[in-house]
């Protein structure tokens, strides 16, 4: 990954300049230093987060407020741009719906990397074939929760425009099994038809690999 020089800001016009990032609800912002601590957190990183105010998460361990495998990645991508003193994508399945993250080193006035910024937003179809992209070895599925891995990887063959004989012949299945899991998934998420389901599946970036993932 190339190097890049991290410029050094002073702490209020950090502020700002996060803040301002987390004024839309369409991406959210927050930081965390190396311990981990929460550092700032915006509103709607609050709620992404942990469904909870900012300022009961905001002076807080990451490890307290989420689940253990998150807060393990969180780490690790902080000592990737620590190491590499520039930015990182990454993209990961949150609450039912994929996200890509940049994450921002954040220097003090030596230089050293004391924070990371972390912004995400709705990841663009196409994000997980980008070799830079690092993908999360977990899902949040939120409300998706109910549905079964096979159902999931079902779904996710349909979002890529499959039809029942393509998913029976991909995963070794009758195509009378198919059409009972589009029947299933159909009634579970109230969406008609396969090309509701395919719709569906593509607009929360549902990948066929998803399925195997461990789940928060």
């Amino acid at each position: 990954m190339p190097m890049e020089t991290v410029p050094t800001i002073t702490q209020r016009q950090r502020s700002i300049e996060w803040e301002a990032l987390d004024a839309d609800p369409g991406q959210v912002a927050w930081a965390l230093t190396r311990e981990l601590e929460l550092s700032f957190v915006g509103a709607y990183a609050a709620a992404m987060i942990a469904g909870r105010p900012a300022s009961e998460l905001t002076g807080r361990s990451l490890r307290d407020v989420v689940p253990s495998a998150f807060a393990e990645r969180m780490a690790a991508m902080f000592e990737l741009v620590s190491t590499t003193r520039s930015r990182a994508l990454g993209s990961a399945l949150w609450n039912g719906k994929r996200v890509r993250s940049t994450y921002v080193p954040s220097c003090d006035a030596t230089g050293s990397v004391t924070e990371m910024l972390v912004i995400t937003r709705l990841a663009p179809l196409g994000v997980g074939a980008m070799p830079e992209v690092d993908e999360a070895d977990y899902i949040d599925l939120g409300d998706l929760d109910h549905l079964s891995a096979r159902e999931l990887e079902v779904l996710a063959y349909f979002g890529q425009g499959m039809r029942a004989a393509d998913v029976a012949a991909r995963i070794h299945r009758s195509v009378k099994t198919i059409r009972r899991f589009q029947s299933e998934l159909t009634r579970k998420l109230g969406i008609e038809g396969r090309c509701g389901l395919s719709l569906f599946a593509r607009d929360i970036g549902l990948r066929p690999h998803h399925a195997g993932l461990r789940r928060l």
